[in-house]
């Protein structure tokens, strides 16, 4: 991705803006490292289906980024009362051959993309103008967004992206083959937690860093280390077998996505 190889879409929400005189909206932004894509879109409230039918009308334009980057939150990575829990935008990544990426959220520099775009658009379109309802906002953002992107075309040069089929059909129940990739941060015993499991990593990772590979293709979890110093350097820490628990069924509202 450094060497520009490969895209990253980095997404988030901008939570409880006031309608005047209405209802409280969420915003779901979207936007790429180095390709002229960006987005916003607008909804009463967050959810898994929003977020996938955000990316789907993103990438039927402008293709498919190689990763995807959320934060920990539940609409983003699903459920966390049990082990072995993959939500819908997780699933909806995957099947589509999109590695999604969970990055917490307090981190420095690694939410940095997606927060900077957030501040320029509430900047440019939710404090500059009026919006007596969501559809007024939807159509400032979208000017926006075209605004953006024109611009962002002018300068660089954009990574690799696929393009979408022109239709297709979704089953969200099935967990596809593919990688999650998970940014943790040791606790002060160099462990680590990721899908109910609890790793043990060497004592020198206490409060560290590290990057967990969920490999569902291979069924293994590898976790390396990083360095922001030795952005290079990243040492493999950990291996060991994996293998998600069998479930009778996936448990959610959004079981398939189909488009044209």
């Amino acid at each position: 991705m450094a060497a520009r190889q490969a895209d990253l879409d980095s997404c988030d929400y901008i939570e409880d803006l006031r309608i005047e005189d209405g209802p409280f909206v969420q915003v779901l932004t979207i936007r790429s490292l180095w390709s002229p894509v960006a987005g916003a879109w607008v909804a009463e409230r967050s959810s898994a289906a929003h977020v996938c039918q955000g990316l789907l009308s993103a990438w039927r334009q402008h293709g498919r980024p190689r990763y995807v980057q959320f934060d920990n939150g539940a609409v983003f990575q699903g459920a966390r009362n049990r082990p072995d829990i993959f939500g819908a935008v997780t699933r909806f990544c995957l099947a589509l051959g999109v590695t999604p990426v969970f990055a917490p959220p307090a981190e420095h520099g690694v939410q940095n993309l997606i927060e900077s775009f957030n501040g320029l658009w509430q900047q440019k379109v939710w404090q500059r103008f009026h919006h007596p309802d969501a559809p007024a906002l939807q159509q400032t953002s979208d000017r926006f967004a075209a605004a953006w992107c024109a611009r962002r075309a002018r300068c660089g040069h954009p990574a690799p992206r696929t393009p979408l089929p022109p239709s297709g059909h979704l089953d969200l129940r099935q967990l596809a083959p593919g990688t999650i990739i998970y940014l943790r941060r040791c606790d002060d015993r160099a462990n680590i937690a990721v899908l109910g499991q609890r790793l043990a990593l060497p004592a020198t990772c206490a409060h560290r860093l590290v990057r967990l590979e969920v490999d569902l293709t291979a069924s293994l979890i590898r976790c390396y280390g990083l360095r922001r110093s030795e952005p290079h350097c990243q040492p493999l820490l950990l291996e060991q077998p994996y293998s998600p628990a069998a479930r009778r069924g996936f448990q959610a509202k959004l079981t398939c996505i189909n488009w044209h």
